[in-house]
């Protein structure tokens, strides 16, 4: 009996572990089409929120102009064409990104053809290493990969304005509808929709994955995109460990201002340093951040040694 129960368990466990590591080569395509959907929804929902933001404003700036008022309503022979064209141009703008998309894409399609060709030319030299064949920089760094890198660093900027926008918004009330308009419907998909989905575990989750299936994942990532996953992770865990610090603080010092001038100090240093972490992902580059660059290699290991395609 005890034989027949240590037999059962071994098959499932066994049956686990294969699906466990078959699923891993399905996590990134996974989750490469739910960013794709979500991007998409996200500039859709941004794209008519500032549609209506900036006919809002032309209308209020045209009521000014022309002193209308309840008194004196507007000349709509005038506000009618005007807003037309504003629409006309906003559309046009539109139109221009689309094209720059659709661009975007081609080359995709054509660099990722190409990369395929050299992981079958490196997989084909028995030589190498498993985990040498991915860390090269013979591999173009095609415009998802640029996006992708860029994009998980959503994590540690969405969970840095979340806890801290509050504080922010009482020291720059008059930007709070502009940056709501941009960041909203972004921060509502990922802590309502998401984090739901996630039985409010969203945050552990990330961790877990862009550690494990990004920044270890040596067999199936371009060491481009460890890199950025890696260094995402650190920033949130800086922050996180820097706001628990001021948080505790806060706590015992009931100074309202104080921890406003804090909140808005934390999103300003999270924005000010994301900002070239951003540039280089956009540009195909590593930042290499003082102390920072060190500490991503001992998690990722060394970088490639040569920049040359392989011969």
């Amino acid at each position: 009996m005890f034989q027949l129960i240590k037999r059962l368990l071994e098959g499932i466990s066994f049956a686990f572990e294969r699906v466990g590591w078959k699923a891993r080569d399905l996590v990134l395509p996974f989750i490469n089409l739910l960013m794709i959907q979500s991007i998409l929804w996200w500039m859709f929902v941004a794209i008519t929120e500032y549609k209506k933001y900036v006919l809002e404003q032309k209308v209020i700036e045209l009521f000014q102009k022309f002193n209308w008022n309840v008194d004196n309503p507007p000349n709509y022979a005038i506000l009618d064409p005007i807003l037309d064209q504003v629409k006309k141009d906003f559309d046009f703008k539109v139109l221009i990104f689309l094209g720059i998309l659709a661009f975007a894409i081609i080359f995709e399609i054509i660099s990722r053809i190409l990369n395929t060709r050299i992981r079958k030319k490196g997989t084909a030299d028995p030589t190498n290493q498993d985990w040498a064949k991915k860390d090269t920089y013979a591999y173009i760094i095609t415009i998802f990969d640029r996006l992708f890198a860029s994009g998980l660093y959503l994590y540690p900027a969405l969970e840095v304005f979340q806890r801290y926008q509050n504080g922010l918004f009482k020291i720059w009330p008059e930007y709070k509808k502009p940056i709501l308009i941009a960041i909203g419907p972004l921060c509502k998909w990922y802590f309502e929709e998401v984090n739901q989905r996630c039985f409010g575990l969203i945050s552990p989750i990330l961790f877990f994955f862009l550690y494990y299936a990004i920044a270890r994942n040596r067999d199936n990532v371009k060491y481009f995109i460890r890199y950025h996953g890696a260094q995402a992770l650190l920033v949130n865990s800086i922050f996180l460990f820097i706001g628990q610090v001021g948080d505790f603080y806060h706590c015992r010092n009931t100074d309202e201002l104080g921890s406003s001038y804090f909140a808005y100090n934390m999103v300003w240093t999270v924005a000010l340093l994301l900002t070239p972490m951003l540039f280089s992902a956009i540009v195909g580059l590593e930042t290499r951040l003082l102390f920072v660059d060190q500490a991503i290699q001992y998690h990722i290991g060394p970088r490639p040694t040569k920049y040359k395609k392989d011969s």
